[in-house]
Parts: structure tokens; C-alpha cells; sequence
């Protein structure tokens, strides 16, 4: 039989009530006095900025214009990714225009593995509300029937073969983690993938039959993808076998710091902006033109500014849509004509290997050594002595070296008067440092 135990009356159950809060009324020293509540701690102190390693040929600010310098600004990346990263992912949004300057760019950031190319564009993709956007492609297209599958557009249903039917213009972006797998897509013999893209950077159509069924794709083509190489050298091996189609002249390169410091407390700043429509003139088509015709009587033909100054109306009449112009303001046009002169000087260097020579290598030993200095003047001969340069020869290296500070690409210190402390003209100390 079982039992209950029986339960004592309690008569204060005041150790049973919920505990009051700590307070001073409760907080008492032994004398009775209320104990003081100590102050708060203060908060940590904020740390300072990482410091960033330089970035090889930087882009100028002067090359950027508008909402899309500001906005690559806030992605807390190398700006030599950034605003290339931006413009062409705001070429998927549809970009109406008066001309025929097309809306597309095709642009590829440089870098060695693991120093975040993509997280730059993945960045850009997300702050502008387009990760999921639809027209936006994620991956490799592994040959032009492959391209066709992803750009061909959709037939409506109950539509009988042969039959005409109405497309639908469609803007496109394909971004690509590794762009060296398009790269050796495209190297494989009796590819015709090089030449369909090269024709989509100046076509919305292409065509072609396979098997007897023709394929059709009618899209406005942009690309955007990370190249992971770890020198010039390798970047120029990389190219060489697609350049033949002008794929390389067609291409916006973009070379990045080695080592940036990513974190992860970076969030973004969402803002989905739609484009304006951007009214182009004969007048702003001059000064285009005038720019390209500076150069008309070279004779080395990869001189010339033929494809260069459609890469600069490209990223102008871009700038001024994401930017809510209505015409291409000549901040406009000269920001997009600086941002062309910034690639050439990036494809001086970064060739193809066709394109390979003794100057261009010659040049990438001078900036590389000068990128360890991080800014700060150094003798350059003592450069040559330490870096081997006696290789390419004295007098070529002379030769190069005259070029870079010439075209301000470098900084090369004035001596000055022992009297008057003044620069003495076109008479210099021997130290040299990036021009930034």
C-alpha cells in the first residue's frame, strides 16, 4: 500500500517568490549606505585601418565616374576591381541609348588564387540587388552550343518548326569563378567559341547549325570573371592562343594588388538602380573620335586606338546610365577616355604572348621591383644591380625606364639647386617611385 508523504505548511514563502532585480536599494555595505554601481566599461578602442598592399598600375580616380565609383567604393576592394566589377555587372540591366555605342564589356580581374577576385564581383553582385537576378548566369559555357543553351531565346509553346515568332531582346552577364576554363574552352582546336563571343561583343545575333537544327541566340552579351594567374608571364601564356579572333583587344584587363586584406565584416549597401536612358551626340562622338585619331599615323598597329576608344563609349554611355544622366557629360567622356588610357598601359604589360617583347618584360621587372617599395623613392640603379637586370641589357632598360617616367607611370625625383633649394629641370637624383 502505498504512502503520501505529508508536505509541511510553510509559512513564509517569501524565499519562494521570484528574486528582485539587483539594484541600489537591494546593494548595501556593511554600514548600511548604498554601495555605488560601477560605471559601465568604455567601449574598444577602434582599429586602426589595415594597411593595403599597392596596387600595380592603379586605376586613377580620374578614370571613374558617377554612381558606379561611388558605389564600388563602399565593396572594400582593390578599386582596380571594383569599378571594372560594377559597370559590367550593371550591363545585365536593360541600357537603352540613342547611337549604336552597344552596352556590354567583357572584363577580367587579375590576380593569383585565393586573393579575391571573385569575393570583388560577388560583393558588387549582392550590394546591387542582383545575385538571383535573372539575368545573370553563373558558370562557364564549355562551347558556342553551349552558349547557344544558355542566350537562345525562348520559343513559345505551341510554336510549329520553321514557324517566325517574336523574341524578346535579352541583357545577359555571365560570371565566371575561374575564366581560365573559357580560356582553354576556347583554345581547343576547331572551337568556334572565341569567334562566337567575338562577334557577340559586336552583335545582339548569332547563329549557327548543328546537326541539321539551327540555333539561334539573340542577347546583349557581357562577361565577368576572375583569371587566376601569378605573374605576367603566366597571364600572357594564357592569352596567346585565343588572341588570333581579337578577343584579347576586346578584353577590359584588370590587374590587382597581391595579398588585400579581405574581412568579413564588410555588409552591403543594397541598392537596386535601374538605368536612365542615355540620349548620345554627333559632338560627343567627336571627342571620342579625336582621341582615337591622336594616334591615326602610328604604324605599330597594337598602337593604334581602333578597338580601345569602343571599350571608352562603352564605359561611358554605362557610367551615365548608372548614373541617371540623360546625355554623356564631358566629366563623363573624360573619365571614360582616362579609363582607356589606363588600359593601355595595363596591356603594355599584360600582353599576349604574341604580343610579348623584351620592352614589355622589361617593364614588369621595373614595376614589380617598385610595388615592394610600396611608394617610397629608391636609387634605381641600385635596383638593376640587385634584380639582375644587366640581362635585358643597359641601354634597353634605360630605354624603358624613360618611357615610364615619361608617361607618368612612374615618378622619377628632380635634383634640386644647393643655393636656392629649387628643382632643376629635366635633371633628376636617380630615385624613382610609382606615380599614384
Amino acid at each position: 500500500m502505498s504512502t503520501i508523504e505529508q508536505v509541511e505548511d510553510v509559512d513564509d514563502i517569501h524565499d519562494l517568490d521570484d528574486p528582485e532585480p539587483l539594484n541600489q536599494a537591494r546593494v548595501q555595505t556593511w554600514e548600511g549606505a548604498p554601495a555605488p554601481i560601477p560605471p559601465p566599461p568604455p567601449p574598444p578602442a577602434p582599429r586602426p585601418p589595415r594597411q593595403q598592399p599597392i596596387c600595380p598600375l592603379p586605376i586613377p580616380d580620374a578614370a571613374m565616374y558617377g554612381w558606379a565609383a561611388d558605389h564600388a567604393r563602399t565593396l572594400d576592394s582593390p578599386t582596380n576591381w571594383a569599378y571594372p566589377a560594377v559597370l559590367t555587372a550593371f550591363a545585365a540591366r536593360p541600357i537603352r541609348q540613342t547611337g549604336t555605342i552597344r552596352p556590354t564589356l567583357y572584363t577580367f580581374l587579375i590576380g593569383p588564387p585565393q586573393d579575391g577576385k571573385s569575393l570583388t564581383y560577388k560583393r558588387a553582385l549582392r550590394s546591387m540587388g542582383m545575385e538571383r537576378s535573372p539575368n545573370i548566369y553563373k558558370g562557364v559555357p564549355a562551347s558556342d552550343r553551349g552558349l547557344e543553351e544558355i542566350l537562345a531565346p525562348v520559343i513559345p509553346e505551341g510554336t510549329k518548326k520553321g514557324e517566325p515568332y517574336d523574341r524578346e531582346l535579352k541583357t545577359w552577364t555571365i560570371v565566371m569563378d575561374e575564366a581560365g576554363t573559357l580560356l582553354n574552352k576556347m583554345a581547343i582546336q576547331g572551337s568556334s567559341l572565341s569567334t562566337a563571343l567575338t562577334h557577340l561583343w559586336d552583335e545582339d545575333e548569332d547563329a549557327s547549325a548543328i546537326k541539321g537544327h539551327k540555333c539561334d541566340i539573340y542577347a546583349r552579351l557581357s562577361m565577368l570573371g576572375g583569371l587566376a594567374c601569378k605573374d605576367r608571364d603566366q597571364f600572357s601564356l594564357l592569352m596567346g592562343a585565343v588572341t588570333m579572333g581579337g578577343f584579347y583587344s576586346r578584353l577590359i584587363v584588370c590587374p590587382g594588388p597581391t595579398g588585400w586584406k579581405f574581412t568579413q565584416k564588410w555588409r552591403p549597401n543594397v541598392v537596386i538602380r535601374h538605368p536612365s536612358v542615355v540620349t548620345i551626340s554627333d559632338a560627343d562622338i567627336d571627342v571620342f573620335e579625336d582621341w582615337r585619331d591622336e594616334f591615326d599615323d602610328v604604324k605599330d598597329v597594337d598602337k593604334k586606338r581602333g578597338r580601345i576608344v569602343e571599350i571608352a563609349e562603352r564605359v561611358a554611355l554605362i557610367s551615365a546610365a548608372a548614373n541617371h544622366d540623360k546625355t554623356l557629360t564631358p566629366e563623363c567622356i573624360q573619365a571614360a577616355l582616362r579609363f582607356a588610357e589606363w588600359q593601355e598601359k595595363i596591356k603594355s604589360v599584360y600582353c599576349a604572348s604574341e604580343a610579348l617583347n623584351l620592352d614589355g618584360q622589361i617593364t614588369g621587372a621595373i614595376l614589380d621591383a617598385l610595388a615592394e617599395e610600396e611608394g617610397d623613392y629608391v636609387k634605381f640603379r641600385d635596383l638593376f644591380h640587385q634584380k639582375n637586370w644587366k640581362r635585358f641589357g643597359s641601354s634597353n632598360v634605360t630605354r624603358v625606364k624613360q618611357s615610364l617616367i615619361a608617361e607618368k607611370i612612374i615618378d622619377a625625383e628632380l635634383a634640386t639647386d644647393k643655393t636656392t633649394g629649387e628643382e632643376i629641370p629635366n635633371r633628376y637624383t636617380g630615385m624613382v617611385a610609382y606615380h599614384v
